[in-house]
């Protein structure tokens, strides 16, 4: 908070370091070709946020016919805690209402708390377990 990152969209340039990042922050990483997959498909909203122009974070969703999921959102570890990964998902929250998205959805871990309550603070709520 006070540090300001600049967001931008995610272009097929960003696969390999959205990987990269993807592995340094989970456990089960989707594999570079998943990033290339996706962020070739109509619908994705994809955001990148950087520091010194290098991605280290990013905001994953798809968008169809008003319904939305957010597919992944990682901040790597070093950039926790400082609510980054708020502005990240408020930030690709609008650009998925943007696109017409007036429903979202997403699964968590069970495991992680944090992340459950970032979204639980954004109004999303447990659907099922």
């Amino acid at each position: 908070m006070g540090t300001h990152f600049p967001i931008r969209p995610a272009s097929f340039a960003d696969a390999a370091a959205m990987a990269a990042i993807e592995r340094h922050c989970f456990s089960d990483p989707w594999p570079l070709e998943g990033f290339r997959e996706v962020l070739g498909m109509p619908g994705t909203v994809a955001l990148v946020m950087t520091a010194a122009d290098q991605p280290m974070a990013y905001f994953l969703a798809r968008e169809i016919l008003g319904t939305a999921e957010v597919l992944n959102l990682a901040v790597v570890p070093e950039f926790r805690g400082r609510g980054l990964g708020a502005e990240l998902l408020d930030a690709g929250l609008s650009a998925v209402r943007a696109r017409g998205g007036s429903e979202v959805f997403l699964e968590v871990r069970a495991s992680n708390a944090v992340a459950q309550a970032l979204y639980a603070g954004r109004g999303f709520r447990t659907e099922g377990r």
